[in-house]
């Protein structure tokens, strides 16, 4: 039952809105409609759609030579994908491009009430989570219990570019960053699980009687 948790503190509240009211009902009686990144990547709404959904980019930028003993190095290696050990010397990486991609359930919601922002393109129905970290306590063991999922993950989306160069260090986890200009008003908070290794995921429904003592319909 692990998770991922770093130093993010959890809102008071979270909201879902839904075009369908039956499946805001559903939702607070604990049947959960879990997506995954892929399906967020061809979504036919184009403020739900994002093609580079769990994608960053790297380039390791000019030319640097070195060997892991020097830390920028060392970091530009390992951001290349590139493994050495100290007996290689005189190494120059110049120009390398990695394009790193990751799947999952996904679980997207907003901390921020705006209902005259998000109701045209996610629906004007809403489930409010009084409780946002215990539903995900309880959510994530039965996801890990019942569907062998990865470590689950929570947090705000970090509104950045996905792309970064040389020594500059990632923007965010790949599950969590989204570029500004489009999405930032969303104010999204969202719970993210890797699917279990190897396997494709594909998105569905979730039950879990429970969590319904942690949200309600208010809209």
């Amino acid at each position: 039952m692990a998770f991922n948790s770093g130093s993010i503190a959890w809102p008071d509240k979270l909201y879902r809105y839904m075009n369908d009211p039956d499946h805001v009902d559903q939702f607070v009686s604990g049947k959960i409609y879990l997506s995954t990144l892929d399906k967020c990547r061809r979504h036919e709404n184009k403020q739900q759609r994002d093609v580079g959904e769990g994608m960053q980019t790297y380039n390791s930028g000019a030319p640097i030579t070195g060997d892991i003993s020097n830390p920028e190095f060392a970091y530009v290696a390992a951001m290349s994908g590139i493994e050495m050990d100290e007996t290689c010397k005189n190494n120059t990486i110049t120009n390398n491009t990695v394009v790193r991609s990751t799947d999952g359930y996904v679980l997207c919601m907003t901390s921020g009430f705006a209902e005259e922002k998000l109701t045209d393109d996610f629906g004007k129905h809403c489930a409010e989570i009084n409780n946002p970290e215990a539903f995900f306590l309880l959510l994530n063991a039965e996801l890990f219990r019942r569907w062998q999922t990865g470590q689950g993950q929570f947090g705000p989306i970090v509104y950045r570019q996905r792309h970064f160069t040389g020594t500059q260090q990632a923007p965010g986890r790949p599950a969590f960053v989204k570029p500004p200009d489009q999405y930032e008003d969303q104010q999204e908070f969202r719970f993210f699980w890797p699917g279990p290794r190897g396997q494709f995921v594909s998105p569905g429904p979730f039950t879990v009687p429970g969590l319904a003592e942690f949200c309600r319909r208010i809209a």
